[in-house]
């Protein structure tokens, strides 16, 4: 509370999960308003849960509930991955996350009303090209890339961005491009893909990250 001057001890901020906790991500309500401060998180959970959960805290991250996570997707091994969370301009919890349940796999997204405490039913965000473990683009170097997706809110609009790469083909020629979607609706429907980068060759772009104007008047990606 001291702009990181100093810290609290560390708490679990998923209680009741047993096993390995990966690739948490968390996000603050800074909306004014009721749910305002709430941090909410989600992670995947590799141990008994086998899926992605949501956690939230109602006291500036002193504790967090509800124990056990409240289950945004299940899945083997792999299966579902990659989740982030956002806030709205009304205080709309929305989790997202790669789910290769389905082929081709898919970006989902789960929206919540009552900050956190349920959540409506997956909404696709976009279908993908890649078939390989967590969206891998199969890069000529050999190292490890995904297609999870990066998610952003207009303060002002309320709109959500999502950006992802994607491969242009299953195997072989361009190996990753990024793409834009954007909702107008509370993550009802989604845009078709913009495409973002524009260097016209079969070079690979990834891991892209996506951040919005506090006024709301420009997006940068990243």
């Amino acid at each position: 509370d001291d702009d990181g001057q100093t810290w609290m001890p560390a708490v679990n901020a998923a209680p009741g999960s047993s096993g390995l906790q990966d690739k948490p991500w968390i996000a603050v309500d800074n909306f004014p308003g009721p749910g305002n401060g709430n941090v909410y998180h989600v992670t995947r959970d590799f141990g008994a849960g086998n899926g992605i959960y949501f956690y939230r805290s109602t006291d500036q991250g002193s504790t967090w509930g509800p124990p056990g996570g409240t289950l945004i997707a299940s899945g083997a091994l792999a299966n579902v991955q990659g989740a982030s969370v956002v806030v709205g301009t009304d205080h709309e919890v929305y989790a997202l996350w790669y789910d290769s349940s389905f082929v081709p796999a898919r970006i989902q997204v789960r929206r919540s009303t009552d900050q956190g405490l349920s959540f409506g039913a997956p909404v696709t965000v976009a279908t993908l090209t890649s078939t390989a473990t967590n969206g891998n683009l199969s890069l000529v170097a050999g190292f490890r890339s995904n297609s999870f997706p990066q998610v952003a809110v207009n303060p002002v609009s309320g709109n959500l961005y999502v950006v992802y790469n994607d491969p242009a083909a299953v195997s072989g020629g361009d190996r990753g491009n990024i793409f834009l979607r954007q909702s107008t609706d509370d993550g009802a429907t989604w845009s078709a893909p913009m495409l973002i980068n524009d260097d016209g060759t079969a070079r690979a772009q990834y891991f892209p990250a996506i951040a919005c104007r506090p006024d709301g008047t420009g997006l940068a990606v990243a």
